[in-house]
């Protein structure tokens, strides 16, 4: 029997140029959303070297480490007369700001209130000093660890990733964890152990509700690609490291997980040596 051409329903050809044109059109938005997802994973590339090249540029006009500084309320005002008070201050100007207490570190968790702040007061520092852009608190945002995106740390062009800077030595990481001036979890940041000396570090990743650690914000894919495209591809070594924390960026022998369920998963927080 012949089909009558007002027949309900289609026919093999045109369910045929449907799928083919959902086709293109699901192909065209994974290839917008891969471009994305590459330009977000530049921007932080580019960031990591504006922000080692900013503390470089601060460090040679004032001979000292943002945060650190002990003159920067000379210059921009205090955001509080007290010293005390002002590390917990966020300041009524735009510049007022705390001094650091100029022992030649970014303190990152050592007393709550005597140095914590200067992680936080270091990214103001270096806003004052207009060697990056942004506004920054100056203040944690609670006690004693927890940071925000955007608020006393910068947020990057990587979706959900901030950056958090501080100075950590090898006494640091040697240290049993809880223990000793600035120590910061050894387990944390295992991977920073290696042939070059850690000092000033920036620590790219996203927010943690409850500590100092960061949350992943790169599958371990793509921290491999950004590691080797800048360092050596290792995990656990050169300039480029990743957060250790349960394993699940790295396999724990040198190697990113390129292979099963966490290798697509927003794993991965990297630490970047800045050799300063």
């Amino acid at each position: 029997m012949l089909t009558s051409k007002n027949a309900n329903g289609f026919t093999l050809i045109e369910l045929a140029v449907v799928l083919t044109i959902i086709g293109l059109i699901i192909g065209g938005i994974l290839i917008a959303s891969s471009m994305i997802r590459s330009s977000e994973i530049q921007s932080a590339l580019g960031e990591s070297a504006e922000f080692t090249q900013a503390i470089k540029s601060f460090q040679d006009k004032y001979d000292a480490l943002p945060g650190d500084f002990s003159g920067a309320t000379a210059i921009w005002g205090a955001a509080h007369a007290a010293a005390a008070t002002c590390i917990i201050t966020v300041g009524t100007t735009e510049t007022a700001t705390c001094n650091g207490d100029s022992n030649g570190r970014i303190a990152n968790l050592d007393n709550y209130a005597v140095t914590y702040y200067e992680q936080f007061r270091a990214w103001q520092h270096l806003r004052n000093a207009k060697f990056i852009e942004g506004n920054f608190s100056g203040t944690a945002t609670t006690a004693p660890y927890t940071y925000t995106i955007g608020t006393n740390i910068p947020a990057s062009g990587l979706t959900g990733a901030g950056w958090k800077m501080m100075t950590v030595t090898m006494n640091d990481l040697l240290a049993s964890a809880g223990s000793g001036a600035d120590n910061i979890t050894l387990n944390s940041v295992f991977n920073i152990l290696g042939e070059m000396p850690p000092n000033v570090i920036l620590w790219l990743g996203g927010r943690h509700s409850s500590n100092h650690n960061m949350t992943g914000a790169l599958t371990p894919v793509e921290a491999y690609a950004l590691d080797k495209k800048i360092d050596d591809g290792i995990p656990t070594r050169g300039k480029w490291v990743a957060q250790r924390s349960g394993s699940t960026c790295d396999t724990g022998t040198n190697a990113y997980r390129l292979t099963g369920p966490n290798a697509s998963l927003n794993v991965c927080a990297l630490i970047v040596k800045t050799g300063l």
